[in-house]
């Protein structure tokens, strides 16, 4: 046989050895392609990755790793990592404001849904001083929201809306606490 053909008959045959160990590999079934949400995040992007010896070696445009917080994350004086007993936030969180009680109201801004831990809430929720969702506080808004400011039991809002709770407002109304609903006051801030 000629040289030249056994190459190629060797290279051919590496080949096939080479698919059929990938196959073999992947004989059972694929990965889940969703993101574990126990696992760190960068705040950039990874560009490389390598295992060796049990470590992760992770390269890439990021200045820092840390746990997933979301959008959102509470500290202590007392502790440097955040407490990851709070829900993840997503997209983006503009505004936050203590409800007095150890809870927060936050408004967020996208063109879609956020999920605040288990329950999804349109750009704006209130947590309650146990962390979790208010289930009795669900307005719809029809916009990002920039601003909150509490003044007793009224909530000021403010955003790029021009509904609120199923009221018409232009960007700012003030929301009854009490009640979780939208109060009377509107200085119609329509700019257009």
């Amino acid at each position: 046989m000629k040289p030249y053909l056994v190459a190629a008959a060797a290279r051919w045959f590496s080949l096939l050895l080479f698919t059929l160990s990938l196959v073999t590999l992947h004989a059972g079934p694929l990965p889940n392609p969703a993101p574990r949400e126990d696992f760190w995040v960068t705040d950039g992007t990874v560009l490389s990755l390598l295992e060796h010896n049990g470590q992760l070696y992770v390269g890439g445009a990021f200045s820092s790793v840390g746990p997933n917080t979301g959008k959102g994350a509470i500290f202590s004086n007392a502790q440097s990592t955040p407490n990851l007993n709070w829900p993840k936030l997503r997209p983006r969180v503009h505004a936050a404001v203590s409800d007095g009680t150890g809870g927060w109201y936050v408004g967020g801004a996208s063109f879609s849904d956020y999920q605040a831990g288990n329950a999804v809430r349109y750009l704006f929720t209130h947590l309650t001083n146990d962390r979790t969702i208010d289930a009795d506080f669900n307005l719809q808004v029809g916009g990002e929201v920039y601003t909150l400011l509490r003044d007793g039991d009224t909530l000021y809002v403010g955003g790029n809306f021009i509904d609120i709770g199923g009221a018409d407002r232009g960007y700012v109304a003030a929301i009854d606490l009490t009640t979780g609903t939208v109060k009377a006051w509107n200085p119609d801030m329509n700019l257009y």
